[in-house]
């Protein structure tokens, strides 16, 4: 058995209204780096451009100092969100997910 391992990456996708969309994902690997699968419901809320979404979390970041609401009820800690601006600085997957 393979065993493999994720990290979040920013996935550029087209959404079902043909708008183009940035979000933080888990991704899976396999061992030797090769992408298993990429979760198809964004980690993070998601915007228009890479700038936007860097700029929400931000603002995230700012506004909140501890948790944070999303919009699907959950809540999202500071350090969650941290590595979500952290994967904002990787290369950009772009999916059809």
């Amino acid at each position: 058995m393979a065993n493999s391992y994720w990290n979040y990456r920013v996935v550029k996708r087209t959404n079902d209204c043909g708008e183009t969309e940035f979000g933080v994902h888990e991704v899976y690997y396999y061992n030797d780096g090769k992408i298993q699968g990429i979760v198809a419901d964004a980690a993070s809320p998601i915007s228009h451009s890479l700038t936007g979404l860097q700029n929400l979390l931000r603002k995230m970041l700012q506004d909140n100092p501890s948790d944070v609401a999303r919009e699907d009820g959950h809540f999202s800690d500071r350090e969650q969100i941290e590595l979500w601006l952290q994967a904002t600085d990787e290369d950009i997957l772009e999916a059809d997910i």
